[in-house]
């Protein structure tokens, strides 16, 4: 995590108020309480709240969907399914209602319209066939706000960018953390091109564009990259990181909620405590926030997004006092009646699980030890203990929506998962119960059964032990959500160290399980038992563990009997993730190729490529090559290819950095870009910043060009919305996360 650091931000506007008593982030000031809002019910001043189809207020989540026609195309005779044959298509229960195709393996969103959506103006592109289709929701919103929420892409769409590893695999080593890529990565662009060639021109984007996409996206990609310049030694006259926040800061007033939202987020991404003082009285809706909005009500939903900055921005601080000046002010709000609306609720509680403070009593710094909720966040143990009243509520804590429910289990996983026994195995007691409890809400009982899996180890301890079985117990009886939710989780606890002689001795019975439910299982379980198999053994290899054949065996069985385009994709990925790496990567490696041969449906081909790039398989290179050279009108599945290709090692800047530069179409354009920015290095930092200068690129290829911009020259490890989908109960989703093409979810990264 990046160290504190103190520079001085000149205040101007609407900076004053937020910055002028922040000399130093250790003389921060208590923020007033926020003044009273209505109980519930939509906000006037947040547009968006309450989108159709997502959990607002006191809703729950959307009922599940059938399973979507199998794609196109007949069965091959490959060891992988080939698509259009019986048991394709997302698991549903039979009888409900079709649920809409589904987007890109794991891509980032895909612009659009300029005007009505965020990030890029083109129309989203359609997964079936990767022609640009209508309507303002991009590749994530169709698929995270669609109503089959029992669907394995939507787990790997949140969790896809950590078994990726794209920045850290393409453009170079790891710093010692390992947290981030190292500054001299070999590939990256350097810190003092991004601080001279790519910061000024974002500030004046975000300055003076018409265009609410292009700043929106200029806003964004200067919360990832403003503070280049510190790290070098540069002319003090080039705009600098403060006078990034002051653009930043004054965009917070900007009558487009997308680019006021964007700027709340970018605030965060900057991890600067005077910076963060900004976001809490946001946040908090206090005389200072109203003001940073330009007077009145601050809306809900940039206080959500406010909160998600507030929450990325303790991931960057490494001081435990900042952080915990930032869980108290989250902690405050929240235990404030007029906070009790689902959508701030959640957003609360998301930052909050993201302010981990030491296991150990922290004595709070002189001008916090007055405040009233300051026993809340003396340590890791009183912020779970907080967390009480959204987990086991009682008759005094007042109902909580199902909703915020589950993502309060998120949040007390995230804050116990690196902790010591017995704090982690308290709370991995608590969530066991709380998944076992019938009268619970289903939802309740998947998000418990979920977060489960990060609080729980491999190893002997008695409460380990334990929770394996509650998790084994739903995947073998739980319901759908229920047993596909503790099919991750299970995968995920057993692949992790815990305590005793054999700290992974909890693997081979998991397997056994999984494998037996691979076997005579519903076919509807099959793509998530393959998946969790996958990350079973990824896990294990990652800590050194020889896991053995049985999962190979077991997936190439399953492959040779089953059919159907969705469980080819979720196969091939299994497999990939298993065995890379082993001496099984060469005969995975055969079989994925006989499926690319034999499928035909263009969002399998995407999944299909990013295995090959996991497996490494160099024989699938020519495919991939002949791909990224004809897909450009496609541009899901361009991307899926450059990336597959980009592991594997081959210089893709070679082939799209040309055709960027003589493009002129901007669709052309935009999806080149979304291929460039996560799959090349330094070699294209140059055409992207031309087309930002470009007086014939549209406003919509200008947009694009950022978004590329903020992927290609960022160099932390992941990007940076994985700390809030990880882990996320992606089937109870409020509108900021996920809401017309604007929910945090959706933004490029």
């Amino acid at each position: 995590m990046r160290a504190v650091r103190l520079f001085a931000v000149v205040p101007a506007g609407l900076l004053v108020s937020a910055l002028a008593a922040h000399a130093q982030y250790t003389s921060c000031p208590p923020a007033p309480p926020p003044p009273a809002l209505p109980p519930s019910g939509a906000d006037p001043a947040s547009p968006g709240n309450g989108a159709p189809g997502l959990p607002g207020g006191d809703a729950t989540s959307p009922g599940p969907s059938a399973p979507s026609s199998p794609g196109p195309g007949s069965p091959g005779p490959g060891d992988f399914p080939g698509p259009g044959s019986p048991g394709s298509g997302p698991a549903a229960p039979p009888g409900a209602g079709a649920g809409p195709s589904s987007p890109g393996p794991g891509a980032p969103s895909a612009p659009g319209p300029s005007g009505g959506g965020r990030g890029g103006g083109a129309a989203a592109p359609s997964p079936a066939s990767g022609v640009p289709g209508g309507g303002t929701s991009s590749a994530a919103s169709a698929l995270l706000s669609g109503e089959d929420t029992l669907h394995w892409k939507h787990w790997w769409f949140l969790e896809s960018a950590a078994y990726l590893d794209l920045r850290a695999r393409i453009q170079g080593p790891l710093t010692p953390d390992g947290r981030s890529v190292a500054t001299s990565a070999p590939r990256a662009p350097s810190r003092r091109a991004v601080a001279l060639e790519v910061v000024p021109r974002l500030i004046e984007l975000a300055r003076s564009h018409r265009d609410d996409d292009v700043v929106a996206s200029a806003l964004l990609a200067l919360g990832r990259l403003a503070d280049a310049g510190l790290e070098t030694d540069i002319d003090p006259a080039t705009p600098s990181l403060a006078a990034a926040a002051e653009i930043l800061a004054s965009r917070l007033a900007a009558q487009n909620s997308a680019v006021a939202e964007s700027a709340a987020l970018a605030l965060g991404l900057l991890g600067e405590p005077e910076l963060a003082a900004s976001l809490v009285h946001l946040v908090r809706d206090d005389a200072d926030g109203r003001q940073l909005v330009g007077g009145g009500r601050v809306a809900t939903r940039l206080r959500c997004f406010a909160a998600f900055g507030l929450g990325l921005a303790a991931q960057r601080i490494d001081d435990p006092e900042v952080r915990q000046w930032l869980a108290l002010e989250l902690a405050e709000t929240l235990a404030e009646p007029a906070s009790r609306q689902d959508e701030l609720e959640v957003a609360l509680l998301t930052a909050f699980g993201l302010c981990e403070l030491p296991e150990r009593p922290l004595v709070p710094r002189a001008d916090l030890r007055q405040r009233a909720g300051v026993e809340r966040v003396l340590s890791r143990s009183t912020q779970l203990r907080f967390l009480d009243a959204w987990v086991r509520p009682t008759r005094a804590d007042g109902r909580r929506s199902t909703v915020v429910r589950a993502h309060a289990l998120t949040a007390a996983a995230r804050l116990a998962d690196d902790c010591a026994d017995p704090l982690r195995t308290a709370t991995s007691t608590q969530l066991s119960d709380i998944a076992e409890n019938r009268a619970e809400s289903i939802d309740v009982r998947a998000a418990a059964a979920l977060a489960l899996g990060s609080t729980t180890r491999g190893g002997s301890h008695p409460i380990d032990r334990a929770s394996r079985r509650t998790l084994l117990e739903l995947v073998r009886q739980g319901q759908p959500i229920e047993r596909r939710m503790a099919l991750i989780g299970v995968a995920q606890a057993a692949s992790q160290a815990g305590a005793g002689d054999d700290s992974f001795e909890g693997h081979s019975e998991v397997r056994r399980t999984l494998a037996s439910e691979l076997a005579r299982g519903h076919s509807h379980d099959r793509p998530w038992i393959a998946l969790a198999l996958g990350a079973l053994d990824e896990g294990l290899h990652a800590a050194g563990v020889d896991a053995g054949g049985t999962t190979f065996d077991v997936l190439q069985e399953t492959a040779l009997k089953r059919r159907g385009a969705d469980d080819t994709a979720a196969l091939a990925l299994a497999m990939a993730l298993s065995s890379r790496g082993t001496k099984f990567a060469a005969k995975a490696g055969e079989r994925l190729e006989r499926a690319v041969e034999t499928t035909d449906d263009p969002d399998a081909r995407g999944h299909l490529f990013l295995a090959a790039g996991l497996l490494e398989h160099y024989g699938l290179r020519p495919v991939l090559r002949k791909e990224v050279r004809e897909q450009s009108a496609q541009p899901v599945r361009l991307w899926s290819a450059a990336v597959g290709l980009a592991l594997l090692g081959d210089p893709v800047s070679r082939e799209l950095v040309p055709r960027l530069q003589e493009a002129r179409s901007s669709g052309t354009q935009i999806a080149l870009a979304a291929a460039i920015g996560h799959t090349t290095g330094a070699e294209a930092l140059a055409p992207l910043v031309a087309l930002l200068d470009d007086p014939q690129a549209t406003s919509a290829t200008k947009a694009a060009a950022v978004d590329a911009l903020g992927a290609l020259c960022d160099l932390e490890r992941l990007p940076w919305r994985h700390a809030l989908a990880h882990g996320l109960p992606y089937f109870v989703l409020t509108s900021a996360f996920v809401g017309g093409g604007t929910g945090v979810l959706e933004l490029p990264w």
